[in-house]
C-alpha cells in the first residue's frame, strides 16, 4: 500500500511540473496573441463596386475631427461614381461626419467649396497645379484609405501609429494651406 501512495505522489509532482510549464506556455502564447492583435492590416480592392465600398466604410468614422482628405477634383466624384456619390454625401452629412479636404484649384473644387456648409465639409484649395493629387487619400480613425479612380483600385491600411503619422503630415499641410488661403 505504501508503494501505491508513493507512485501517486510521484505522478502528482509530475502533474504539478506540467501544470507550471503549461502556465508558462499559455503566458507566452498570450503575449504572442496580443502582438498579433495590434498588427496593421492591409486590404486591397479592385473595381468600381469595391471602390464604392471603401467610400461606404468611411461612413463608420467615429473621430470627432471627421475625415481628412487629399482629393483630386479635376473631375467631380459624380462623374466617377454617378448618383451614388450624391447618396454618399447625404449619408455622411446625416451621420454628422465632417470632411476637411485639400485639393487644387479646379472648376469642381470651386463648386465644392461653395457647397461646404451643405455637405458638412471644409475645403482648402491650393493654387499650385503641381500639387494635383491622384489618387484620393482619406484619413480617419486608425485608417488610411487610398482610392484611384483612374486605375480602378484602392487599399486600406489599418494601423493606429501609421494613421497618426499620416494625420500629422496632413495637419501640417492643412495648416499651411489655410494660412496661404487667408493671405491670398
Amino acid at each position: 500500500p505504501n508503494i501505491f501512495l508513493k507512485k501517486i505522489e510521484e505522478k502528482k509532482q509530475e502533474i504539478d511540473i506540467l501544470l507550471l510549464q503549461s502556465h508558462e506556455v499559455v503566458s507566452e502564447l498570450n503575449k504572442i496573441y496580443r502582438r498579433i492583435e495590434i498588427k496593421p492590416s492591409v486590404k486591397y480592392v479592385e473595381g468600381k463596386d469595391a471602390l464604392l465600398q471603401l467610400y461606404n466604410e468611411t461612413l463608420h468614422c467615429t473621430e470627432s475631427d471627421g475625415i481628412r482628405a487629399l482629393v483630386n477634383m479635376s473631375t467631380h466624384l459624380e462623374e466617377e461614381m454617378g448618383d451614388v456619390a450624391h447618396q454618399y454625401y447625404k449619408k455622411r452629412v446625416k451621420r454628422g461626419i465632417k470632411l476637411r479636404a485639400i485639393t487644387t484649384d479646379t472648376p469642381y473644387s470651386r463648386k465644392a467649396h461653395s457647397l461646404e456648409k451643405e455637405y458638412l465639409r471644409e475645403i482648402s484649395i491650393i493654387q499650385d497645379k503641381n500639387f494635383l493629387f491622384s489618387p484620393n487619400i482619406y484619413l480617419y480613425d486608425d485608417k488610411i484609405v487610398v482610392i484611384s479612380h483612374e486605375e480602378q483600385f484602392g487599399f486600406v491600411v489599418e494601423s493606429k501609429s501609421i494613421a497618426n503619422a499620416f494625420k500629422k503630415m496632413w495637419d501640417l499641410a492643412w495648416n499651411q494651406a489655410t494660412v496661404d488661403r487667408r493671405s491670398s
